[in-house]
Formats: structure tokens, sequence, C-alpha cells
């Protein structure tokens, strides 16, 4: 039902807008590209540096549109209501799933209502603290929040992204209560924690590395299973909690109903600015990974951590709002 209203939307949207835009000539106006994130963020700063990279092959301009709040609710609803013709795309995270478990009544799908494209990235979260708090590892902070239940808070860029959910499961397998405290993007979780508003954040790792580079908040763990190559003396946290892993990837959307033709020209060119050196070093340089998937990869993914995210949320309790 949702792909045969998919194509519905698509049928009408060529009656109002004209016909989709033909891959060859694709495209020949500005591209707009909205982020669910405040300025300042992982999602938005390689959202610039991707545009960048892609205006210049494309010759024509990429606008990148911040509509911040409702962990990317609102930008989501603004793309699966945008036309299909491939001049209004989205770069969101893994987010882009799980935020329907807390935001009820969603106007859109997350999965039915848009076109994957690619996986642009990969990164890790890293668990921060406020340079006045004592504590310096994992099991610092487990025995303090133990001590402490319900007096410990953490902040996130929003409510239902995987930052977020990251925390929650933290708080399961540490066996910890935790308060998340939601922010419009992880740009301004940070500020808040380097005025001392909270002791703790999780934090996407690009969005902090020049804060830690100048010693400003203190990271205790990363969030992935290995360590972060640019942090090597900082563990994971699985060293402490083994099995705990979480990974943010971000990605490439569109409106459902783009064409095949459409979708492959946008992929084919964002796999190829993906693999040039010049970005993949700036990614390296801000604690990221540029990676690259096919449309259906992605969309099995997507899928997958659905199932995932449902879990950890059911078992803390969340009720949507």
């Amino acid at each position: 039902m949702r792909k045969l209203l998919a194509r519905s939307i698509a049928v009408c949207a060529v009656l109002a807008f004209g016909w989709p835009a033909s891959a060859d000539t694709y495209p020949d106006r500005p591209v707009h590209l909205i982020v669910g994130f405040a300025p300042g963020g992982t999602t938005d700063i390689t959202a610039r540096l991707i545009a960048q990279s892609l205006s210049e092959l494309w010759g024509q301009q990429i606008v990148v549109d911040n509509r911040p709040g409702a962990g990317t609710a609102i930008a989501a609803a603004a793309v699966a209501q945008a036309a299909p013709d491939g001049y209004t795309l989205f770069q969101n995270s893994s987010s882009q799933v799980a935020v329907g478990l807390i935001h009820k009544a969603l106007s859109y799908d997350p999965i039915n209502d848009f076109t994957p494209i690619s996986k642009v990235l990969s990164t890790p979260n890293i668990i921060l603290v406020n340079n006045a708090i004592q504590i310096h590892t994992v099991p610092e902070l487990i025995a303090l929040a133990r001590a402490k239940p319900g007096q410990l808070s953490y902040g996130n860029p929003g409510l239902g992204t995987i930052t977020h959910l990251g925390g929650e499961l933290f708080k399961q397998m540490a066996g910890v209560d935790l308060v998340a405290v939601a922010y419009r993007g992880g740009a301004l979780s940070v500020q808040a924690l380097m005025s001392g508003e909270l002791p703790m954040t999780f934090n996407t790792l690009p969005e902090v590395m020049s804060q830690i580079q100048a010693g400003t908040v203190r990271p205790i763990a990363v969030t992935t299973a290995t360590r972060a190559a640019l942090l090597p003396d900082v563990p994971a946290i699985g060293e402490t909690l083994p099995g705990y892993e979480v990974e943010i990837w971000q990605a490439w959307l569109g409106p459902a109903g783009m064409t095949p033709p459409l979708v492959a020209k946008i992929h084919a060119d964002l796999v190829k600015v993906l693999a040039s050196k010049q970005l993949r070093q700036r990614f390296a340089e801000l604690g990221a990974e540029a990676v690259s998937s096919t449309p259906d990869e992605l969309e099995a993914t997507m899928r997958t951590e659905l199932a995932r995210w449902t879990r950890v949320v059911q078992i803390a309790g969340i009720q949507p709002n």
C-alpha cells in the first residue's frame, strides 16, 4: 500500500510540477539538501563538505537547508512532501529510522516514503564529561550513576536520534538510571556541557573533535566495537560492557517516487565524490569514514536498524510523545 501510495504521489507531482528531470540533464538548477540538525553538528558539517564537492562536479549550487527539531522529523516531513525530481534531497543519520519510535503520529513513513540513494559516512558516538566532573573511565561513570540514580543527566542531539537511543542502550546494559536531555543538535549539547549545564553528553565524534583537541571537554569512551583511530587512548564502551556497539551512519535520501535513472545518476556522482582522496582525508580528520552503498543495501540497513532500536525503546519503556 505504501509503495502504491508513493507511486500515486509521484504521478501527482508530475502533473503538478512537470516531468521529473532527465538524468542526462540533471541538475540544471540549484539543488536543496535538507539537514535535520542545527549548524555545527556532524550532519551539517559533513553535508556541507559533500555539497561543495558535488556542486563542483555538477556545476550547480547545492544549498544546505538546516531544519532542526523533533529528532529530524521536521526535516524528514519536508523531504517526504517534496516533488521526486531530485531537487530536494536529504542527508540524515541512522536517526531516520528511529524517530517514529519516540514521536507519534508522524506525517510520513521513515522508510517507505523515501527513496534511498547511498550511505555517505560512518562515525562513532563518544561519551564526553565536563572537566569539573571527576570521572575518567566508564567504570567510574557507572559507579557514580549507581550511587546517584536519576541524578545524572546526559545531553543528546534530539529525542529519537540514535545518539539518544545509544545512551538508552548504555543505561540498559550498565544497569544505571541516567536522565536524557535533548537539544536541537549536537553542537548545542556540547555548548551546554562546556558551560556546566550538563555533566556528560553522547555526541558524534566529528562535532566534538576540536573541543577534545583543545581540552575543553574530556572523552571517556567511544561507542564503536573498536577504538577510534584519532583517539587510540580512548577505550570503547565494549571493553567494559561486552557487546555494546553503536555506529552512526549518515545517508542521502530523496522523496519516494524518484525514477531509477535519476537515482542512478545521483548515486554514481555521490559515490565518485565520496571516493575522492581530499574528501576522505577531510572526513578522517573529523573522526568519520567516507563510505557508500547501493540503494538496496541502504534500505536493508534501515529496516534492520528499525528492528534493533524498536527493541531498545520497548525495554526502556519510552512512550511516544
